[in-house]
């Protein structure tokens, strides 16, 4: 299981945690070292990479999606009203 995914965000990267152990962490670093994961500068990804794997965490990048359609923006509107 992938602990950790990420996207780009211009010159930043966004940490998204899959598995408890990763939100552990993910709120460890905001908490102790007052170092928000969502918007890691560019600079910083490699080290921030870097320390995370050698945590013991597998980081892969998220896998492009596809925008949503007309049809299932509708759905997810109707179950939110319902």
């Amino acid at each position: 299981m992938i602990d950790f995914q990420y996207i780009t965000n211009g010159y930043y990267f966004r940490l998204i945690p899959n598995s408890t152990q990763a939100v552990d962490a993910y709120n460890d670093a905001y908490k102790q070292h007052d170092f928000d994961l969502s918007n890691i500068p560019f600079s910083a990804w490699a080290s921030i990479k870097w320390q995370l794997k050698q945590a013991g965490y597998s980081v892969r990048k998220l896998p492009k999606q596809k925008p949503l359609t007309i049809k299932q923006l509708d759905k997810m509107l109707e179950e939110l009203e319902g």
